[in-house]
């Protein structure tokens, strides 16, 4: 398994590379351009491992697969990103508000210094942690974003009900 998925991995990091690139130009070119590569490129990585096309054909690919879904797609990254990211956020917001009422009730200089940096680095762990737990859900609801997207474009889900009863299309 290990070896099959390694042949990926490069790519996996070529497509990532190329999507982060097209994103943060989109984003410096004002905001909406970078959503619409968010939205043109969401299968990217699902489009490396699963039909194991190379970086520049899955851009491609996700592309062509968000071809009038551009609402729906948009929708569901942005649920599934805030859901991933909320758990994240109010550990933030805790730990923000611990540390404040830490430096607020002391009067040491040098102590609050040492509370924040004790206070950062469990909120940096926690956030991670949280993170850990948290952005499989995002990926898993890509995942199935993408075969959405094939079963609606594609009848993907026929093609492998005919595939497995033995019927030529």
């Amino acid at each position: 398994a290990y070896r099959l998925r390694l042949r990926r991995l490069l790519p996996l990091l070529g497509a990532g590379i190329l999507f982060m690139l097209a994103a943060m130009l989109g984003f410096l070119l004002l905001i909406v351009p970078g959503v619409l590569a968010m939205i043109a490129f969401f299968a990217v990585w699902q489009v490396v491992v699963i039909e194991g096309r190379g970086p520049v054909a899955a851009l491609s690919r996700s592309r062509e697969l968000a071809r009038g879904a551009w609402g729906r797609i948009f929708g569901i990254q942005m649920v599934s990103y805030l859901i991933a990211m909320i758990p994240s956020m109010l550990v933030g917001a805790v730990s923000g508000f611990v540390l404040l009422g830490a430096v607020m009730s002391s009067g040491d200089p040098d102590a609050a210094a040492g509370a924040m940096g004790w206070f950062s680095a469990v909120n940096n762990v926690l956030s991670m942690l949280i993170s850990a737990l948290t952005m499989p859900f995002m990926t898993a609801a890509l995942t199935l974003l993408y075969y959405d997207r094939r079963v609606r474009t594609e009848a993907l889900d026929l093609e492998q009900v005919t595939e497995r009863l033995g019927v030529a299309v």
